[in-house]
């Protein structure tokens, strides 16, 4: 499967290109799809945007990221304000409960979208003939099969 150039990506192919200053855009953009199993050849322009902005690329203020494109931060001041902020609200201090409950909202919400076979089509897990919509089955006195509603309601009556 085919991936984007990360930042070291293009500083090793910056490199290569003062190593071989021989070697054109397009050799370049042949090795770099080679090297770093893109999954369609690089184009040769994107390869004459890398080198041109080399020196930015190079220079440690740039962030080592695998992001595409980069987030300026327009204020500092903001930016130190809202880590704190953040670090306050203790974001991962979910009791087990409510977790559930966003996972049983989720869950159903999904239900109502193509979200779930979107997902198994692009994984290639998604077979012909069968049908992956949810289909609502009546409960067999065999069935050891628990509702996630029966789960919460009995959670929410516990004293945790």
């Amino acid at each position: 499967m085919g991936r984007w150039l990360t930042i070291k990506d293009k500083r090793a192919l910056i490199a290569k290109a003062g190593e071989n200053p021989g070697m054109t855009h397009a050799e370049l953009a042949e090795w770099s799809t080679k090297t770093y199993n893109l999954g369609r050849p690089l184009a040769r322009s994107t390869v004459s945007d890398i080198l041109r902005k080399a020196p930015q690329t190079m220079s440690p203020a740039h962030e080592d990221t695998s992001r595409r494109k980069l987030v300026k931060v327009t204020s500092i001041r903001l930016e130190k304000a809202l880590w704190a902020w953040i670090a306050l609200q203790n974001v991962y201090d979910v009791d087990q409960l409510q977790a559930m409950k966003w996972c049983e909202e989720i869950w159903e919400e999904m239900q109502k979208t193509a979200t779930i076979k979107n997902c198994f089509q692009h994984t290639g897990i998604l077979f012909p003939g069968v049908s992956e919509a949810a289909v609502t089955r009546k409960k067999s006195s065999e069935s050891c099969d628990v509702d996630i509603h029966e789960v919460v309601a009995n959670t929410s009556a516990m004293r945790i």
